[in-house]
């Protein structure tokens, strides 16, 4: 059971440091360049949203997904007390991220499906290791 926890966290950490460093560098890359031309963005597709450009959204971005991830990971690899449930808790970021991205965009990409499911088995690795740590 142990080892199976230990492969789960590794997962975990490689998961949050995907979804991390591609947060980061988009992140910053709208925040810099906020008409989002580089990342192959229209502002066009933000007429469903508060929003005229993509810094706002960028400095989320960042934040929510690229920062905490990257915490989240090393948190992991430290082996800190309440690692499976900040691993969870990061799954349910990107969720929700990506859920109100689609309704604001109103547009579904494969990045997007990709990203929930990466979402959905960080909830899943955290909440295994939670119910086998607590058995």
């Amino acid at each position: 059971m142990k080892n199976r926890n230990y492969l789960l966290r590794i997962a975990g950490i490689i998961i949050l440091i995907i979804v991390g460093l591609n947060a980061v560098y988009a992140g910053i890359v709208l925040i810099v360049y906020p008409n989002g031309e580089i990342l192959g963005l229209s502002r066009t597709i933000l007429k469903y949203s508060p929003f005229t450009d993509f810094y706002i959204p960028g400095i989320f971005l960042l934040v929510l997904n690229g920062i905490s991830s990257i915490t989240v990971a090393i948190s992991t690899a430290a082996n800190k007390k309440y690692y499976p449930r900040l691993i969870t808790m990061q799954g349910i970021i990107l969720v929700f991220w990506l859920v109100f991205q689609v309704n604001y965009l109103r547009k579904v990409t494969t990045l997007q499906l990709a990203m929930l499911l990466l979402g959905i088995l960080l909830i899943s690795i955290g909440e295994i290791i939670t119910v086998k740590k607590s058995t």
